[in-house]
């Protein structure tokens, strides 16, 4: 990767190699370097003359060249011309050879004035930033100066040099042409020293370059003293350069013993294997323990021994503090994945499972480990709600993965791998990542809870329908009386029961009875009881033989515990009597006088036991004015928001101070009481109410 870090990292050497060794050994030299630090495809480096030609040499002499302005690439071209840095990041050719490459950096080896080399590199590197293009520029100055300086020292030391041996040959030379012979060696010594100042200038940039930077360099000698720190470690280790320069790990780090052994064990590697290598370390800081990743790399001399080495070390503490809180979040995420009730599906972008929660696991019959790679389709949505194959067409997770689009709460069949299939309700939501669609959450739950209880609720609707087809459609004409009931369930069906059968045109049985519960149960035994009450009206003259008889019927029948409470009447229209018996449920008659009587039952709930003892039939003489009142406990045991019950003395109190209302209205006003009471929170149990006025 060409960056600011590597080419910092690099500078040192490549002034060394360029300076150190004779052309064009110097030139493969620094080839080399570059080609190992860069790890690039492609490197040449050489002169550039004023013909605008490229002496190119790579890492030996079977790559040198001399390339023509004319062949060379457009951003080579445009780097000569602009005397700056250029990076190409699309694919071409880079002669003499004409290799392929992705990707080239054209760096121009410059002085103020001109362009003296250049340095060519050839890299799958991502492209450069601005930054890394003035670094690459800023090299180019130090390289072309250093270059051009040694060029000019060695030009002038090979041109005096000649003179001098042509003066000294020249016996009859005159003093005049010694004295211009040194004046002249004067000039050149004076330009050596102008191009050394330049030189050190460049040098002391460098220092300022490593000083800034927000890495941490340092150079150790072979036998592991520092020779340079930059300002960077003095900060990150709170110490100054002449505590640290010419002592080894174990002085500076003598309170962390641990810490200095393994940088000196890492810097021995890097001896060992004579190239550069990265670690991850961990040095101590005033905010606590700081990760850093530390590339090492061996600084040769002239004739390629290693000399000392060289480190730069980057913080990376924040990067792994980061990835260490994306740990713990991905844990934290997958614990409320494992906790949720529902499962949960983790889809790529071909619609393969790479996550299943344990609910989903349990509910699809596999483990993660026997689904993983697995087509979600294929292994569980391949057949349709009735179990006919479904055809890749019909996929409906396409449309998340492909399209786009969310699905949410679609009842399927889910088919697990023993051929059995689960009921499910499931949703899927893409999953994007740079606008790419990267997978799939699919979540989904058990619905088979629910289709029970929506087959229950048509049950309960149908038995709703038949169950209100059984109640009186109208209210009874009887001579001498006014009569009306209602019923109101709880739920959709009830356990509550009212019915009017002439017996004949003179007498009306009055039924009130109220199975135990709510449900459909409940429903079946009223229906069961109106049908036991009913026939046995019509084979049994006496209401007590009426009631025995239909409770050896349904104590034969009914669950222990399950009872029907009854209260059987008869009006008699021409002898104006009221002839009763409850089994379990009770009556009221206000009579005509103000006073209340009560019908109380004379046995137990029909079904309880096998022989129901009855205290005998009651007949009540009636008088105009008298009011029959006959209701289920859901009427009057019915509670306010605050827990305050409805009395039963305050509902006949209403019920006698509208007595001369329609016996209708009077069933209407005594509900509309019991629903006022309850506040909005009525009924709080099936109610049945049937009122009977004696005219």
């Amino acid at each position: 990767m060409v960056g600011t870090d590597a080419i910092h990292r690099v500078c040192g050497p490549l002034l060394e190699s360029l300076l150190a060794n004779p052309v064009p050994h110097n030139f493969y030299r620094a080839s080399s370097l570059l080609r190992e630090t860069f790890q690039a495809n492609c490197v040449l480096i050489g002169d550039v003359d004023t013909d605008r030609r490229f002496h190119a040499f790579g890492v030996d002499a079977q790559q040198a060249a001399l390339i023509d302005h004319g062949y060379w690439p457009i951003y080579w071209q445009e780097g000569l011309k602009c005397g700056t840095a250029q990076f190409c990041a699309t694919p071409h050719h880079v002669p003499p050879a004409n290799a392929p490459v992705t990707s080239g950096l054209w760096i121009p080896l410059y002085t103020a004035d001109h362009v003296v080399g250049a340095i060519v590199l050839a890299t799958d590197a991502e492209p450069l930033t601005q930054p890394d293009l003035a670094t690459c520029h800023w090299l180019g100055g130090i390289l072309g100066t250093a270059l051009q300086a040694d060029r000019s020292v060695r030009a002038a030391h090979q041109d005096a040099q000649s003179q001098l041996a042509a003066f000294e040959a020249r016996s009859l030379a005159s003093q005049a042409e010694v004295d211009a012979m040194r004046q002249h060696l004067d000039v050149e010594r004076r330009q050596y020293s102008h191009n050394e100042f330049h030189l050190r200038r460049r040098y002391d940039d460098l220092q300022a370059v490593m000083d800034g930077s927000q890495a941490v360099i340092y150079v150790k000698s072979v036998d592991g003293r520092y020779e340079f720190i930059n300002r960077k470690y003095e900060e990150i280790f709170d110490l100054r350069r002449e505590e640290v320069l010419g002592r080894v790990d174990t002085e500076v780090f003598a309170a962390t013993p641990e810490l200095a052994e393994r940088f000196m064990e890492n810097d021995r590697m890097v001896m060992r294997l004579g190239s550069s290598v990265q670690f991850e370390e961990v040095a101590p800081h005033t905010d606590g323990p700081h990760h850093y990743v530390s590339v090492k790399f061996p600084l040769r001399d002239e004739r390629g021994e290693i000399r000392a080495l060289a480190g730069i070390s980057t913080d990376i503490t924040l990067r792994v503090r980061a990835e260490q809180a994306a740990q713990t979040l991905r844990q934290r995420n997958e614990a409320i994945l494992n906790a949720v009730a529902d499962g949960v599906v983790l889809l790529d972008d071909a619609g393969q499972i790479v996550y299943l929660n344990p609910v989903a696991q349990t509910m699809l019959g596999a483990s993660l480990d026997e689904l993983l790679g697995v087509a979600f389709f294929e292994t569980s949505m391949s057949l349709d709600m009735t179990g006919n194959p479904r055809g890749a067409a019909e996929n409906p997770l396409q449309q998340v993965l492909e399209l786009r689009a969310t699905i949410s709460c679609v009842e399927d069949r889910f088919w697990l791998p023993d051929g059995r299939s689960v009921p499910v309700e499931y949703s899927a939501t893409p999953l994007d990542l740079e606008a790419d669609v990267a997978g799939a959450v699919l979540t989904f739950r058990d619905i088979t809870a629910r289709l029970e209880r929506r087959q229950q609720r048509r049950d309960m609707k149908a038995a709703q329908a038949v169950q209100r087809h059984l109640y009186p459609r109208q209210h009874p004409d009887l001579p001498g009386f006014d009569i009306a009931g209602t019923v109101l369930p709880m739920q959709l069906v009830c356990g509550d029961y009212y019915d009017f059968i002439y017996r004949d045109e003179n007498r009306l049985a009055l039924i009130v009875a109220d199975a135990c519960g709510h449900d459909l149960a409940a429903a079946m035994l009223m229906v069961n009881a109106r049908a036991n009450l009913r026939s046995c009206l019509k084979t049994h003259e006496s209401i007590d033989d009426v009631l025995v008889a239909v409770n050896e019927v349904l104590a034969e029948d009914l669950q222990i515990g399950k009872f029907v409470t009854t209260f059987l009447a008869e009006l008699n229209a021409q002898s104006r009597t009221l002839t009763y018996s409850g089994a379990g449920q009770n009556a009221i008659l206000l009579s005509h006088d103000g006073t209340n009587v009560e019908l109380k039952s004379g046995a137990l709930m029909l079904g309880l036991e096998q022989a129901l003892l009855v205290d005998g039939a009651v007949q009540v003489s009636l008088q105009s004015g008298d009011l029959i009142l006959i209701c289920t406990d859901g009427l009057w045991e019915v509670r306010s928001p605050t827990g305050q019950p409805l009395r039963m003395a305050a509902l006949l109190q209403a019920a006698r101070s509208i007595s001369d209302l329609p016996a209708e209205k009077i069933v209407k006003h005594l509900v509309d009481i019991s629903r006022s009471h309850a506040d909005g929170q009525w009924p709080q149990d099936d109610v049945t109410v049937v009122v009977a006025k004696v005219l």
